[in-house]
């Protein structure tokens, strides 16, 4: 074989080497892409979501800022104390 021939083929495999390795980096970028686009999708929707949670985080907040009023608690504290002396002189009759 003389040194001709070596090289042609040396040539020959380097080229196929490049052909493989590309065809595989653009498949892979292609799924890299579709990934990609798929990421966006469902961030998008995560999105929506945290616009719904938040508007029922605001809710509850205003809920409980609203018992948490001293007016509430005054009122609760009362409503509790008359079921209690209520209680306990349905019990001391008994």
């Amino acid at each position: 074989m003389d040194l001709n021939t070596v090289i042609i083929i040396c040539v020959i495999l380097f080229t196929l080497t490049v052909i493989v390795t590309a065809v595989f980096l653009i498949r892979a970028l292609i799924q890299v892409k579709n990934t990609a686009g798929e990421l966006e999708e469902a961030l998008q929707k995560v999105n929506k979501e945290i616009d719904v949670i938040s508007e029922i985080s605001d809710k509850i907040s205003g809920i409980t800022k609203t018992l948490s009023s001293p007016v509430v608690a005054a009122v609760s504290a009362l409503t509790t104390a008359f079921f209690r002396k209520k209680s306990r002189c349905s019990q001391e009759e008994e």
